[in-house]
């Protein structure tokens, strides 16, 4: 303000979460009205004049709410529910280990999808659940897969020097699933795939060497580490869960998808 002659000085209203007495005592001093969420005050005008100190900080605000579902572990449980919904229902430790995450994972991400209105808990002594949005859930789930999770299963591209391999190969002996555009095409047969997408279990090497495949950061086929348990794996038993298949397709910009 001493920037300003004093008939010219802007008029400034000070706000923060708490505003101490003697930092009350200082704005009135220098005529800087202020407020605070705790009800501390001081705004004077022509007809108006109010000056309240000593009123305590509030403690019992809310506190921000952090989507926990969002996060890479977030992902895995919600993978797990969307694939098998009754685990909804089951025992947090056999939750946590269907999605191979911490124990102290699901209390926080059952809580986020109550207060978003995702699931409905009913009862106390033996709660249960109800998925209330099972269609929001998935598309939360294919809209963070690629950005939050698919990332950290290390993606590797390769180029083959036969791309028929494909049409007939059975990975589980590789302990490898298809995914993307093969798995769609196993599922649906309806779509023709172009690029390979491979979830392995284990090391790569012997599906590599096998079927000659190089390394090649532009090429057709791409190989990520599996994050699910096996037990989400139903219907064909080299394919990745249909969950899974539909977010692959989704992160490609290929219109055929």
């Amino acid at each position: 303000k001493a920037l300003w002659p004093r008939e010219q000085q802007p008029r400034l209203l000070f706000v923060a979460p708490y505003i101490t007495d003697y930092l009350a005592e200082k704005c009135r001093e220098i005529e800087l009205p202020f407020l605070d969420t705790a009800g501390n005050a001081y705004l004077e005008d022509d007809d108006l004049f109010v000056f309240v100190t000593g009123q305590k900080r509030t403690t019992d605000l809310a506190p921000l709410h952090t989507n926990r579902t969002k996060t890479t572990a977030g992902l895995r449980v919600l993978f797990a529910i969307l694939c098998r919904p009754p685990l909804l229902n089951a025992p947090y430790r056999e939750l946590a280990t269907t999605a191979k995450v911490a124990l102290g994972t699901i209390g926080p991400v059952i809580k986020d999808l109550e207060t978003r209105k995702l699931i409905a808990t009913f009862g106390t002594t033996l709660p249960k659940r109800r998925l209330l949005d099972a269609k929001a859930l998935l598309e939360e789930w294919v809209t963070f897969y690629p950005a939050t999770l698919r990332p950290k299963l290390q993606p590797r591209r390769f180029r083959a020097q036969n791309r028929e391999w494909a049409q007939q190969t059975d990975l589980t002996p590789f302990g490898a699933y298809w995914g993307g555009e093969v798995a769609a095409d196993r599922l649906t047969h309806y779509l023709k795939p172009e690029m390979l997408t491979v979830y392995t279990l284990h090391n790569p090497t012997k599906l590599i060497t096998e079927f000659r495949l190089r390394a090649d950061v532009n090429g057709d086929l791409e190989i990520l580490n599996a994050f699910w348990d096996q037990t989400l794996t139903t219907g064909t038993a080299d394919v990745v869960p249909p969950i899974l298949a539909y977010a692959d397709l989704m992160t490609t910009t290929d219109a055929r998808n």
